[in-house]
């Protein structure tokens, strides 16, 4: 039997597993989503200061960085 999790929106680039495979980040407009990869449960939302045109995790997991070109702005969360 396969099961599977609820549909989430997600711009195609937009979206990066954690480097330690337990997180999934995901962007769409100013928001960016932190879900657990096991159950997709949001643990965290964050509003960011503009449209988000890219995002990369820290190779400790524990940072993930939102840039927005428009403004030459980047914004570093905790996860």
């Amino acid at each position: 039997m396969v099961n599977f999790s609820e549909l989430f929106k997600a711009s195609s680039h937009l979206c990066k597993f954690s480097p330690d495979g337990k997180y999934v980040a995901s962007g769409v407009q100013y928001r960016l989503v932190i879900r657990d990869v096991s159950t997709l449960q949001i643990l965290q939302l964050f509003t960011c200061l503009d449209q988000i045109q890219h995002i990369e995790w820290s190779s400790d997991s524990l940072f993930i960085f939102c840039a927005m070109y428009k403004r030459g702005i980047v914004q570093v969360r905790t996860s």
